[in-house]
């Protein structure tokens, strides 16, 4: 308990600072641009206390847009992430959180349990696409809706304060939404923002296939989502025939591979999948696709389960080893996530008891995003069944 409070600790504290920073950059840019003096009467420190509000309630109102967007479109909601607050259905309730996120802005889960066909795959492709581009469409409407109204309400009030309090509104909502529509166009490995997000959707099923198959693990009910997702789990399968056929190694990819290696060894899926196996052989091949893999923080995790794969039949089992000594050179446990695979690892290569430690669900850390995912269920689920087993 005193460990979370630290962290959430530390979360505000890192927000005060850059509230601080831009606060003072927004005064800066006030006094170059020659406000007029009755429209500065405020201290400083409310100044930034302006800004930090102004921050939350626009971060918080471009994830509702894309959240609104998701229910108009006939997609429910899972879970609503904004700054360090949180909003998640369980058992048919909101309920609201304050979390250890570290990031300054917010992510709008769907809860798709399954896509049962061409027909619902559409739709949900539509939705999801629609949910996306509208959260700079969100903001865009805000930043104008609500500059006109502060306008509005500086001609109209006589009060020095409430003028100097909606300038300094104005200028941190047009701050805060340029750095919105900013961070939409970021397109990286881990993050893609809402812009390259919405053109990848659009014209990408394998993608769109991908998020919805993950989005099941997230949803409000994992167990039926596993059950049902064969519509989807056949589409991705036929689909990474065709990625093998190319020699594809994007970590789009590789992460669905490791999706469905993971099943495997949790005991969901009875024999693993040809393709899979295709592709696992394919990447043991290909030493700079395997050094890619090690050396990725996203990816590593597949590394890691493709030694776990090896060490079960008998004929790769000393594979397992080569890979794992190699593994053990590279790179060190020096984070929590890395830390909790080498422990699971070590276990099922037989060489060490660690089984107490991955028992416990606080010690099961296999995503970059943990902080996002470790609030629902299905995050746990294969790691327990896993863990169970070896």
């Amino acid at each position: 308990m005193k460990k979370k409070k630290y962290k959430i600790l530390k979360e505000l504290v890192s927000g005060g600072i850059i509230g601080f920073i831009l606060g003072f950059s927004i005064l800066f840019i006030r006094d170059y641009i020659h406000i007029p003096e009755g429209f500065v009467k405020l201290p400083f420190y409310i100044n930034i206390l302006i800004f930090i509000f102004t921050f939350f309630l626009a971060v918080t109102l471009h994830e509702f847009g894309h959240a609104l967007s998701f229910i108009s479109n006939g997609v429910k909601m899972r879970a609503i992430f904004f700054t360090i607050f949180a909003l998640i259905k369980e058992d048919g309730k909101w309920n609201f959180r304050l979390t250890s996120m570290k990031t300054v802005g917010g992510i709008a889960i769907p809860d798709i349990i399954s896509v049962k066909d061409e027909k619902d795959f559409q739709l949900k492709q539509k939705a999801f696409a629609k949910a996306v581009i509208m959260g700079p469409i969100s903001s865009l409407i805000v930043w104008i809706v609500l500059t006109f109204i502060s306008i509005v309400m500086i001609k109209f009030t006589s009060s020095i304060y409430i003028r100097s309090g909606l300038v300094s509104f104005i200028l941190s909502l047009s701050g805060i939404t340029i750095f919105l529509l900013a961070t939409s166009f970021i397109k990286k490995d881990l993050v893609i923002g809402d812009f390259p997000a919405y053109k990848i959707i659009k014209s990408d099923r394998f993608f769109c296939g991908i998020q919805f198959y993950g989005y099941g693990y997230l949803s409000s009910q994992p167990e039926k989502s596993r059950d049902e997702n064969t519509y989807l789990r056949e589409y991705i399968l036929e689909e990474l025939e065709e990625k093998y056929k190319n020699k594809d190694s994007h970590w789009f990819t590789l992460s669905i591979i490791d999706t469905i290696i993971v099943e495997y060894l949790a005991g969901y899926l009875e024999k693993l999948p040809m393709i899979i196996d295709n592709y696992v052989s394919f990447i043991l091949e290909n030493p700079n696709i395997l050094s890619k893999i090690r050396s990725s923080v996203m990816l590593e995790i597949l590394y890691f389960h493709i030694i776990m794969l090896l060490h079960r039949d008998e004929s790769t089992r000393e594979k397992s080893f080569e890979l794992y000594k190699n593994l053990k050179d590279t790179i060190e446990p020096n984070t929590p996530k890395r830390k909790y695979l080498f422990k699971q690892i070590e276990q099922s290569l037989g060489i060490g008891d660690n089984k107490d430690y991955l028992m416990d669900r606080q010690n099961i850390i296999t995503s970059d995003v943990h902080q996002i995912y470790k609030y629902f269920h299905g995050y746990y689920m294969d790691e327990i069944k896993i863990n169970e087993m070896i």
